[in-house]
């Protein structure tokens, strides 16, 4: 993955998470919980973006964040599984959406060491 792709992705990510009525400027899991519970098109690309910058290239660049998908994985499997996280672990919602999603996604699509 180039830096530059790398880059737009991360960008893509934070413009999409910006809130204007939010000091922060940030998703955190509870409007994460609320898009993707609606099964929203914010939803879809926000976690679409982070699954790209997640991917296995992205090891390369970061590899704390690398994620190895399945052939074929949907954003419908990849939407549940950030919902699971979020309903069984709701003291988590505090936290930033992208960190809360990518725990979920690690957690079930693991790169082999």
């Amino acid at each position: 993955m180039s830096w530059l792709r790398f880059s737009t992705i991360v960008g893509i990510i934070l413009c999409l998470s910006h809130s204007g009525s939010r000091a922060e400027g940030y998703w955190d899991g509870n409007k994460l919980f609320a898009e993707c519970r609606k099964t929203t098109k914010l939803c879809d690309a926000y976690l679409a973006g982070l699954a790209d910058m997640a991917a296995k290239e992205a090891g390369v660049a970061l590899p704390s964040a690398a994620v190895c998908f399945p052939e074929g994985t949907s954003l419908r499997q990849l939407r549940e599984v950030v919902l699971k996280q979020l309903k069984d672990y709701p003291q988590g919602r505090g936290e930033p959406a992208a960190y809360v999603a990518l725990t979920a996604i690690k957690e079930a699509w693991p790169c082999p060491k």
